[in-house]
């Protein structure tokens, strides 16, 4: 890149411009429409280096592209270059009007391998790239928040972050954002803080009322030092933690220098804070993620790389080494974009670890550093390095448009009931990676802690109690018999490794609309051959239903669990309980409305239709092909609540239904339909029985 710099754009004249370039009257137009889904404009590869030698425009745009692609080595002849305006953001006042927002769009640049006697395209750069390829409006330089500096685009520091920028980010939060005040921990009297003294290089007992930043990071493969009891006499004696530690990785060495930089003298580090060979000590910390996260002025986090030996480029001389090209053509500034908060996240593998996202949502406040900037995200605001997005002017809101994808890597929002901010939770939660299975719940737990004033103290292998019907409803898009963790119950989100997930709160979130009403009394055996009640709902209260024509009596009896130790999961996994079961015909792949066999052929999972042994329709079902290769075209399904749909929807109620498997005396979940319930009238028909079911 540092020879194109010499030979393109920055020795032209300002207005120095090819021939289209020259044939735009009002250039600064294309950063204030709505965003266009043809290009505005294409070159050919050659063509973009041969304008790029005369014309500033062009000369920006081929630097944009070049970043992470040597584009000598790119086919001259099929190579093309696209601009298209992406949607950003826009800043309104009062209630929100499309006749007065002031919109701020970015350029954008993809090269694609086009043949031109045809209409296939191939995108050569990833869809997710470390590198923008976006131009975006420079500010001007100045102190000033005016609504029209909003979104647009500023430099930074090329090797180290302003540490003026990121005080500023912290004073606004906390003069601002009283959602965002972190708790007390002195108000936990069981909890035992050790925190590392940034000034004395060492670990310490925390002392009374201290405010201390926290440390997110991945642990990832490496060798780390950690507080166990024969580390103990070195890290708590001053100089312990010292700059010349081979032992102590990067990331917890420079958010220690960050610490004392920002002026605060205390650090928590889980591998140095909490007694790694202590057992009690663990269970204890673990228990207590929700305090000491939530208790926090601050969570830096390392999202920079793959381990702890990632650091936080930017905060350190020389730490980073950042590219951003500016350049002023025909009266507009610009510069180019870095990555964004939502891409820079789905880049990291920070993003993608079990325990961060607790760590993430716990946190009051996050300093994330990653590769190419700095972000600061919390539960008011999320602000770029790169853009003006810090507001003066509280009559005036910046909205930053994404799409849902990006949505999903903030934090859910406070004004969501508790139940769905659950659900969103698990759904983040359950495409992350855990290194060790038996995690699955630990890495939770502080997240159900945390909404524990809403949804109650008690959950059930990770299912609130109080939404214990809900919470039954969490659906995979896809089916993975092969992803089963035997360590939790088949009906449990934690009994399954990840994958592509769609939980209630997207089914929820389509027409029709409807509500969950109990209709099944669940029963948890214990160990002496009794049963406990699960009490998710007032029985009493429930709405009557034409239950006659499906149930037989709500009291019957359950029987002694018939139980096999050596065939059977541990009696804790187990849930009894009396539903309406029926067996249903499953398939053939259900066919595409595009009216071809693209459902067939898309992927491992295939959608079946699902329809009575008289062959009427009741709904769909994803399956693993080659699991139903193995099994009879007849499968049982079970009742576990009903679905009631608003009034006036033209929906009558249904039912919800699970498709389960049994073995040795045991059933166990396979999958929930993909269309939602199941119609009443339909299941009738089924010919359904009572029966007693043991889930596992």
């Amino acid at each position: 890149m540092d020879n194109m710099e010499t030979e393109f754009g920055s020795e032209f004249p300002e207005n120095s411009m090819c021939g289209e370039c020259a044939m735009r009257d009002n250039f600064v137009s294309l950063f204030r429409r709505k965003a266009s889904y043809k290009p505005e404009r294409e070159w050919t590869l050659p063509d973009l280096m041969t304008a790029a030698r005369e014309c500033r425009f062009c000369s920006l745009v081929l630097k944009v592209v070049s970043i992470d692609y040597t584009v000598k080595d790119l086919n001259p002849e099929s190579t093309v270059c696209s601009m298209t305006v992406e949607d950003f953001g826009f800043t309104h006042s009062g209630p929100y009007d499309p006749n007065t927002v002031k919109r701020v769009s970015r350029l954008r640049f993809d090269l694609m391998d086009k043949d031109l006697d045809s209409s296939h395209i191939d995108y050569i750069q990833p869809s997710y790239s470390e590198y923008s390829h976006r131009i975006q409006l420079l500010a001007p330089n100045t102190l000033e928040r005016s609504r029209d500096l909003m979104l647009l685009g500023r430099p930074i520091g090329q090797a180290q972050m302003d540490k003026t920028l990121i005080l500023d980010w912290l004073s606004r939060c906390e003069a601002d954002h009283h959602n965002c005040r972190p708790g007390c921990w002195a108000d936990e009297p069981d909890l035992t803080l050790r925190l590392i003294d940034v000034k004395r290089r060492c670990v310490v007992k925390a002392p009374p009322n201290c405010r201390y930043m926290a440390l997110s990071y991945v642990w990832g493969g490496v060798e780390q030092l950690q507080l166990e009891s024969g580390t103990f006499a070195r890290l708590t004696k001053d100089g312990g933690i010292s700059n010349g530690s081979q032992d102590i990785p990067k990331s917890i060495m420079d958010a220690v220098a960050l610490v004392e930089m920002l002026g605060e003298e205390y650090l928590w580090v889980d591998a140095l804070c909490i007694m790694q060979d202590d057992l009690g000590d663990k269970q204890q910390q673990i228990g207590k993620m929700d305090v000491i996260y939530s208790c926090a002025m601050l969570t830096i986090v390392s999202a920079a790389g793959p381990d702890a030996n990632a650091g936080l480029p930017g905060a350190l001389p020389g730490s980073r080494s950042v590219t951003q090209f500016t350049d002023s053509f025909n009266g507009v500034n610009m510069i180019t974009a870095l990555c964004p908060f939502s891409s820079a996240l789905n880049l990291s593998t920070w993003e993608t670890r079990g325990w961060t996202l607790q760590e993430k949502i716990l946190s009051k406040r996050l300093l994330i550093f990653t590769r190419h900037q700095i972000f600061y995200h919390c539960n008011g605001a999320t602000w770029f390095e790169d853009t003006i997005l810090e507001n003066n002017d509280s009559t005036i809101d910046v909205v930053l448009e994404e799409d849902p994808d990006e949505i999903r890597c903030r934090k859910p929002s406070l004004e969501l009931s508790a139940f769905k901010r659950y659900l969103k939770l698990v759904n983040g939660y359950f495409s992350r990676n855990l290194k060790y299975e038996g995690d699955a719940l630990n890495a939770f737990a502080g997240l159900l802690k945390s909404l524990s004033a809403e949804l109650g103290d008690t959950h059930i292998w990770g299912l609130p109690k109080s939404v214990f019907d809900k919470a039954m409803l969490w659906q995979t898009i896809n089916h993975f018999p092969d992803r089963r963790n035997l360590g939790f119950p088949s009906w449990s989100w934690a009994g399954w490794k990840g994958g592509d997930f769609a939980a209630l709160a997207q089914r929820d979130a389509m027409p029709p609309k409807y509500d969950i009403k109990p209709v099944i009394k669940w029963y948890r055996p214990d160990d002496h051959g009794g049963h406990i009640i699960i009490k998710s709902f007032d029985s009493g209260s429930r709405e009557k239903h034409s239950d006659n024509a499906w149930k037989l009596s709500e009291d019957a009896e359950m029987g002694e669990l018939q139980y096999n130790k050596a065939l059977m999961p541990p009696v804790s996994h187990l849930l009894r309980f009396w539903t309406s079961s029926a067996n249903l015909r499953v398939g053939p792949i259900y066919p595409s409305p595009r009216g071809d066999d693209w459902y067939a052929n898309s992927g491992k999972c295939k959608l079946y239709l699902v329809t009575t042994l008289k062959g009427t329709f009741i709904g769909a079902i994803h399956l693993n092909k080659e699991w139903m290769d193995n099994r009879a075209d007849t499968l049982e399904f079970i009742v576990i609540s009903r679905a009631v749909f608003e009034p006036g929807s033209g929906y009558e109620d249904a039912f919800n239904v699970m498709l389960i498997e049994w073995q040795n005396g045991v059933a166990y979940r396979v999958q929930l339909p993909y269309f939602g319930p199941f119609k009443e009238e339909t299941w009738i028909e089924a010919n359904p029985q009572w029966k007693l079911i043991t889930l596992g």
